[in-house]
């Protein structure tokens, strides 16, 4: 091959290979629409029953813009999101850091920092039964000094929601 053939497929190769590295680095685009839905928690084990709100902006990708949640419900205050589909469809997660306190039925409710222990909840969504979603949450002690977590900690929960 004659040495212009050899530096014009190079060139090419080069050309192409710089396309595609461009094209790999385009921000990632999520179409969607914006939503803003509460809705209403019931049959909670977490905490009380209230309402939780969540709204997500247009074209979001990853997180909720914003989380309404009460502090007596129990419930974490972020909210990771699915590329696609609607949140009354389920498939979020609710995730963050509280305080409980054990109840004497080996429960746990939500307290203030200075009476309770610290935990981390995750909750997922999933459709549930008559167009509501089911919570579903499980928890741990946010940090420990030993290398095993105290097991009443450990803990699970779950709420209904319907959407107002």
């Amino acid at each position: 091959m004659s040495a212009l053939l050899k530096n014009v497929v190079t060139a090419a190769t080069l050309t192409a290979t710089a396309l595609l590295l461009i094209a790999d680095s385009e921000p990632q685009v999520c179409r969607r629409a914006a939503e803003d839905v509460t809705f209403q928690v019931t049959e909670n084990t977490c905490g009380r029953d209230g309402t939780l709100r969540i709204k997500v902006g247009k074209d979001a990708c990853d997180i909720a813009e914003e989380v309404e949640v009460s502090p007596e419900l129990g419930l974490p205050d972020s909210c990771g999101i699915p590329d696609t589909g609607a949140l009354w469809n389920g498939g979020w997660t609710l995730w963050g850091d509280l305080y409980v306190s054990e109840t004497p039925d080996g429960g746990f409710e939500p307290t203030d920092e200075d009476l309770g222990s610290h935990v981390v909840r995750t909750c997922e969504s999933t459709p549930g039964v008559g167009g509501t979603l089911r919570l579903d949450c499980r928890g741990g002690p946010a940090s420990t000094d030993s290398t095993q977590p105290a097991p009443s900690l450990n803990h699970t929960c779950s709420a209904v929601l319907t959407q107002q």
